[in-house]
């Protein structure tokens, strides 16, 4: 793949099942009491699974996370991260 662009690899890498592309929403829940806010952000990554997209944030001493998979095939990530709340939606693209 010498000479390709990485948007060409990763094409490549879609086309023939090596990955996927997923769009992910990440919700940051406020840690303030009251305030129901909450920051979100939308991105579309390439990845072999979500698993390989969460490891990156799995960086803290006490997490807790658990996992659901919908009836549609997108994976829900609820994780508490050093008091933390953040919940990670998968969605495959």
């Amino acid at each position: 793949m010498h000479g390709m662009t990485p948007t060409a690899i990763e094409f490549c890498l879609e086309l023939i099942g090596l990955v996927k592309k997923y769009e992910v929403v990440r919700e940051i829940f406020n840690s303030c009491k009251g305030n129901q806010m909450r920051d979100v952000d939308m991105q579309e990554v390439m990845a072999e699974d979500p698993e390989e997209v969460m490891a990156k944030y799995r960086i803290g001493k006490d997490i807790e996370e658990s996992k659901t998979v919908m009836s549609n095939g997108d994976v829900i990530y609820n994780i508490t991260i050093d008091g933390l709340s953040q919940r990670f939606s998968f969605t495959e693209i």
